[in-house]
This record gives structure tokens, C-alpha cells and sequence, in this order.
């Protein structure tokens, strides 16, 4: 090949897209960056949706949000962690078929239990960003302190 048909394929994402139409509503997956901010990918409207942001105050902050009928797989993923107990087994499938390798978090059955009945496991772009019912902000951290 030439050089620049090697910069092509090794710049270019060749898995295939995500698709909303997957997935039922809700959230899909749930982490962190390396900067510490949460990382929400959930379903609704039709819609994947990538919302990541701190939260202060109850307020999301340093927003940087995007939806879409569909993403490329490595743009669903953080840079830090992934909780197993709030992402769906088939965001994780489509994920390890893309050949992405999702930086899961020791699973925890506390974690599970905070969250096994809701539908939305973290702040949702609205007016306000305001959670959707369900949402909860009573669940354990991780990773524990101390560990970070």
C-alpha cells in the first residue's frame, strides 16, 4: 500500500455504526473520563445520546454533548472506567464485536442493586439537564476512596 492509503487505515474507524434502533430506552452506558466526568450514553426519542459533564451542585457543568440515530463504537466509551451494572448486555456485545475494549470496573452487587430497576442511571440532556424519573444519585462510589 502507499503512504497515504497507510495513514488512511490507520486514521479511519471501520467498525461498524451503533444504532439507536438496537436498543430500548434507556441508559445504555455509564462511566467516567480521566478527567472525572461522567460519561451517559442512553436512548431516548429515537436517539443515541453521549452526554458528559461534571456535576456540582446538583447541576451538570462542562458540558460536551451529541446525539444521533448512530456513533462509530470507539466514541461510546470513556477514557477511565465503565460500570458493568449500568451498561446493557447488548451495548456490550455490539462493543466487543467492534473490537473496542471497554475498561470495565470490578462488577459490584451493590452497585446493581441502586440501579437494577431504572430505566436512566444518570443525568440526561433535558432543559436543565434534569434527571429523568427513576434516576438516583444515591449510589456507592467507585472506585472507593482511597483507590483512585
Amino acid at each position: 500500500m502507499t503512504p497515504d492509503d497507510f495513514d488512511f487505515l490507520m486514521r479511519e474507524d471501520f467498525a461498524p455504526d451503533i444504532h439507536a434502533t438496537n436498543f430500548s430506552t434507556g441508559t445504555q452506558l455509564y462511566g467516567f473520563t480521566l478527567d472525572s466526568r461522567s460519561f451517559h450514553v442512553y436512548v431516548h426519542g429515537g436517539h443515541l445520546h453521549r452526554f458528559v459533564y461534571y456535576k456540582r451542585d446538583g447541576h451538570p457543568t462542562d458540558i460536551e454533548y451529541t446525539h444521533g440515530r448512530s456513533f462509530k463504537p470507539s466514541q461510546l466509551v470513556p477514557d477511565r472506567w465503565v460500570s458493568p451494572e449500568r451498561t446493557s448486555l447488548v451495548m456490550g456485545r455490539l462493543l466487543r464485536e467492534a473490537g473496542i475494549e471497554v475498561p470495565y470496573a470490578p462488577y459490584d452487587m451493590a452497585r446493581y442493586a441502586a440501579v437494577q430497576h431504572q430505566v436512566f442511571h444518570g443525568l440526561v440532556h433535558t432543559e436543565g439537564a434534569q434527571p429523568f424519573p427513576g434516576h438516583t444519585d444515591e449510589l456507592p462510589v467507585f472506585p472507593p476512596e482511597g483507590t483512585r
